[in-house]
Formats: C-alpha cells, sequence, structure tokens
C-alpha cells in the first residue's frame, strides 16, 4: 500500500489517460461550471467524449471540497480504492471458508497484480478500471449471498439483488463495458420475469446516457458496426494474436499471472459450487462481450487489443482471480504448510 501511494503522490500525472480524459473533464466541471453541454463542441476523439461522467464529476466534487484542484488528491484515492478492494478480496475468501493465512496469502497474490498496483497509484492512478473491478467485488459478494442465502427472507433477496444492479448501474456509468457486471442476474436463482426486470433496471444508466448523446450531440470516438467476413476473420486473428501476447508474453503487465490463469483453467479442476456453476459462466459471458466489442468496433483492430485487454481484464480481476484461486489451491495446499 505504501509503495503505491507513494506512486500516487510522486507521479500523480503519469498516464495520457488521466490528464488528458479524466482529470480534464473534471477541471472543465469545476474550474468552467461546465454542464453536460460542452461535450458537444469537442474537436477530436481524443478523450472519449462519449464516456459518462460519473467519474470526472467524483473527482470535480473532490475538488470543490478541497477548495481547488488537487491532483494528489484524487490519485490517492485509488490508493484508497485499491485498499477496499484488499479488504473485500481478503473477506471474501474467509466467506469461501479458506483459512485466515491461506486468505492472507491469496490476498498477498492479488494484491502484486502489476495492472492493478498501478492503477492504484503506480504511474496510472486516476484511471478508472480500478472503480470497476472494486464494483465487480462487491457485486460478486452479494451475488454469492443471493445464491448460497436460499432461505433468506425476501426483504434481503431484493436487498442482494439491489446491490448487484446498483453495482452496473454505477460500474456502467463511468465506462460503458461495466454494464457486464450485470451478467451475474442472468444467474440468480429466481424467475424469468425477475431476472429480466433487473437487467433492465440495471441497464436505464447506459440508456439515460445514449439518450443524452443523442439529445446533446456528443460525438462518439467509437461505435459498433458489421464488417464483412473476410475482414471479421482478418480482425478476430488479429484479437487472438495480441490477447495471446498480452496475456502470457507481456512481463510488464500480466506475464507469471496469464500462465497461471491459462494453466489452472486447463489443467486444475474447479473446486466449490458457486465458482463452478455460477462464477465461470459469467466469466465465459464475459470472455463473448469482450471478443463482440473488438470484433464489431469501428476503432481500427491493429494495436486495439493489445493497448486496451490489460485494463479490462483487470476490471473482470474479481472473477478471474476467484476461478484462479479455487482451481490452485489443492495444488498450493500440498506443496506449502497452509492451512
Amino acid at each position: 500500500v505504501c509503495y503505491v501511494a507513494s506512486g500516487a503522490v510522486h507521479f500523480p500525472l503519469a498516464h495520457v489517460d488521466v490528464w488528458a480524459n479524466w482529470l480534464y473533464k473534471a477541471k472543465a466541471l469545476f474550474l468552467e461550471n461546465a454542464s453536460i453541454t460542452f461535450l458537444s463542441k469537442w474537436q477530436g476523439n481524443f478523450g472519449h467524449p462519449q464516456y459518462p461522467l460519473l467519474l470526472p464529476s467524483f473527482f470535480a466534487s473532490i475538488y470543490f471540497v478541497l477548495g481547488g484542484v488537487s491532483e494528489v488528491s484524487v490519485s490517492l484515492i485509488s490508493s484508497v480504492v485499491y485498499i477496499f478492494i484488499l479488504f473485500v478480496c481478503y473477506s471474501f475468501l474467509r466467506k469461501l471458508q479458506f483459512s485466515v493465512l491461506v486468505s492472507l496469502f491469496f490476498t498477498y497474490v492479488y494484491s502484486m497484480v502489476p495492472v492493478l498496483m498501478a492503477q492504484a497509484g503506480r504511474y496510472h492512478a486516476g484511471m478508472p478500471d480500478i472503480y470497476i473491478a472494486a464494483l465487480y467485488w462487491v457485486a460478486v459478494w452479494f451475488f454469492y449471498e443471493r445464491v448460497t442465502n436460499v432461505k433468506a427472507s425476501p426483504r434481503k433477496k431484493h436487498f442482494y439483488t439491489g446491490c448487484v444492479v446498483f453495482s452496473t448501474l454505477v460500474a456502467s456509468q463511468i465506462k460503458f463495458e461495466g454494464i457486464v457486471i450485470g451478467t451475474m442476474l442472468l444467474f440468480f436463482p429466481t424467475s424469468f420475469f425477475k431476472r429480466g426486470a433487473s437487467i433492465l433496471i440495471a441497464s436505464i444508466g447506459v440508456i439515460l446516457w445514449q439518450t443524452a448523446q443523442y439529445v446533446f450531440n456528443i460525438p462518439a470516438a467509437y461505435g459498433l458496426r458489421l464488417p464483412s467476413l473476410s475482414e471479421l476473420a482478418f480482425r478476430f486473428f488479429v484479437v487472438l494474436r495480441e490477447i495471446t501476447s498480452e496475456l502470457l508474453l507481456n512481463i510488464h503487465n500480466w506475464y507469471f499471472f496469464g500462465w497461471l490463469f491459462l494453466g489452472s483453467v486447463l489443467l486444475l479442476p474447479p473446486q466449490k459450487a458457486f465458482i463452478r456453476r455460477k462464477l465461470q459462466p459469467v466469466f465465459v459471458v464475459w470472455a463473448f462481450a469482450t471478443l463482440a466489442a473488438y470484433l464489431f468496433s469501428t476503432v481500427p483492430i491493429i494495436g486495439y487489443p493489445a493497448s486496451s485487454f490489460d485494463r479490462l481484464f483487470l476490471q473482470v480481476s474479481p472473477v478471474w482471480f476467484l476461478i484462479l484461486v479455487d482451481r490452485l489451491y489443492p495444488v498450493i495446499k500440498r506443496q506449502l504448510p497452509l492451512k
């Protein structure tokens, strides 16, 4: 924690997306008393004007409380989110009946995920993906409560569902891909109508923002289109090649964790029923949704997956890390004196 916080203090504006996108919008909202209409005057695609304003508004509110712009304060919020994520990670592992020592061990392993550390303060503080990862943890927690507490009162069940819906709503207003958290609602043990109603409510934020984009003529840096079959095949090859390189060969980001995750999925059986029956399907849906976004995006495909996949994988890290822990624990238990 001290390591990442020191980065937030000494390198608060190290990543271009932070100062050119998220903090730029926050300063416009704070210094110029700007409203949503300033996005309609955005020149060029850099900075992604189509992104919702929830996170910049949150940063602007910090400026308002402090009485002025302070990049260090905003960056340190990322370190606080990092602490929250690690606390929830440890608490959830304990909820899964892992011992204190095992939970501490795997929480430490998770804390060393390079992209998580980067967004917690080491050069990428102020990026939005760590906030979405935190909301994934919250959603996974209440997803577990809803699935496993079969004898819970209707009021508690509604509360658990509402927490997942709320997490999805907030995440989708940080970045659109946050809506994928709502795929957990597909696997709730309830009626088809109730699942559909929950998903519809969770999608309200995206629907309203898309409407606002149209009403206020906000330009979009990218969109969706239907490519030809030949282009679709080419894009698929590029996506596969770049994601494989990023996940398995990039020593600066995933390397060790990519190999661990892939190896555990291919070679080791799942253990816990919740992870096997609920979390693994959520990850599969996320994987197909991510692939579809790459295949049908208007963004030129060369270099696109390699430059963005690490952030997407960070967002969904609560899901893949729990899958990894579930499969890896029996092997670790035989090799190390963890009880």
